[in-house]
């Protein structure tokens, strides 16, 4: 092969290679899985997310949970209920699910272990439970979230398992995109227009 054919090979592959590759500002890998309670018998879903940037931003967007409507259309409302400095903080939120689910809704009890991780449990409400946690760990100026949660809605846990599924993705992917947008870097992100779902 001569040297300007070989040159040109590599050219072409660098691009290939460059196109191929996830961009910084992709939405993240979300790795979901699910297990069984052994000590209730429930089934949870877990969810792990590595955000490569914005780590701060996306913190403060999970942790505004009367925002939460704007991160995903099967949330109708979220609002705060009751807070103090002493007790955990309420909150009511409203979806609507997709048929045959329908509408839910759930009263919460949140706890924020000092923003490195909210707590939740059902108070009251329509779901037959909807507990879990969220935790953050900083890796450098990135974030890893980890999402962990029980979440019954009377059917069973196998026909719910897609839904939860989609649910879960979603929700971190538009936490990641209004994190960039709140917090811009390179041209790609350089807007100041509020993140608002299509």
């Amino acid at each position: 092969m001569s040297p300007t054919l070989n040159i040109l090979h590599c050219a072409l592959l660098a691009v290939f290679l460059s196109c191929c590759a996830p961009h910084a500002d992709a939405e993240p890998a979300v790795e979901i899985g699910f297990a069984r309670d052994t000590a209730t018998g429930q089934e949870v879903i877990q969810a792990t997310s590595t955000f490569v940037q914005h780590g701060p931003s996306i913190r403060k967007v999970l942790l505004a949970i009367n925002g939460y409507a704007a991160l995903h259309p099967w949330i109708t409302g979220a609002s705060l209920v009751k807070s103090s400095n002493q007790d955990p903080a309420e909150f009511l939120l409203e979806f609507k699910f997709p048929w045959p689910i329908g509408r839910r809704w759930s009263h919460i009890e949140v706890q924020q272990d000092g923003g490195s991780a909210i707590v939740w449990q059902q108070l009251a409400g329509n779901m037959g439970a909807n507990q879990g946690k969220l935790q953050f760990a900083a890796r450098g100026r990135g974030l890893v979230v980890e999402y962990s949660a029980v979440i019954s809605l009377g059917l069973p846990d196998i026909l719910l398992r897609r839904f939860k599924k989609q649910f879960v993705i979603e929700f971190i992917n538009a936490a990641y995109a209004q994190a960039a947008v709140e917090n811009p870097t390179g041209l790609t992100l350089a807007t100041s227009t509020p993140y608002t779902r299509q």
